[in-house]
């Protein structure tokens, strides 16, 4: 079970967003600030307080009647309360990777953009990707694979590594307000 609460996993990573914008020069975050629904009464507003008070986050709590007056053109309010945080926002996940390959290949690393079939330890810790298109291969002591979702469909771990994967139902939305 994650340590922290969704609304709140983006106050950690911070300061590491600000530092690859700044040195990939690639600006995928957008502090625009967030707002985070529950059920009236329900546990979930209640359980982000404490963790919100111990982050020290600019949070406000709305009630159903504070919600409804200061977003109106949001449905069923009545049935909600809210979590509103000025520092949050959103994060472009192309330019993310864009600013994450940009850093790399200044390192040196090498970028493909196929799709690996299988990666494999061939010793002396290097590792081997097979490409599925066309079969090459390719080595290197580190392998960064990014995925759009992970499936255990293909072999791209170690053997001796297992992902313990949880699905988590979370309802993303980003609203522009036009009347502003």
């Amino acid at each position: 079970m994650r340590s922290l609460p969704l609304p709140f996993l983006d106050s950690e990573s911070c300061f590491k967003r600000a530092l690859l914008s700044i040195q990939s020069g690639v600006r995928f975050y957008h502090e625009v600030g967030s707002l985070v629904l529950g059920e009236k009464d329900g546990q979930y507003i209640k359980d982000l307080q404490p963790i919100a008070a111990q982050l020290e986050e600019p949070v406000t709590y709305l009630n159903a009647n504070q919600l409804r007056t200061q977003y109106p053109y949001i449905a069923n309010c009545s049935t909600a309360e809210a979590a509103s945080n000025p520092n949050g926002g959103h994060i472009s996940a192309r330019n993310l990777v864009k600013a994450q390959q940009r850093l790399a290949e200044e390192s040196g690393c090498d970028i493909t953009h196929d799709v690996a079939e299988r990666i494999t330890l061939i010793g002396s810790g290097y590792y081997q990707v097979v490409l599925e298109s066309n079969g090459d291969c390719f080595t290197g002591r580190k392998i960064l694979l990014t995925t759009g979702a992970f499936t255990h469909a293909r072999e791209l771990l170690p053997f001796d590594l297992e992902l313990k994967l949880e699905l988590y139902g979370v309802t993303v939305l980003l609203v522009t307000n036009l009347l502003d």
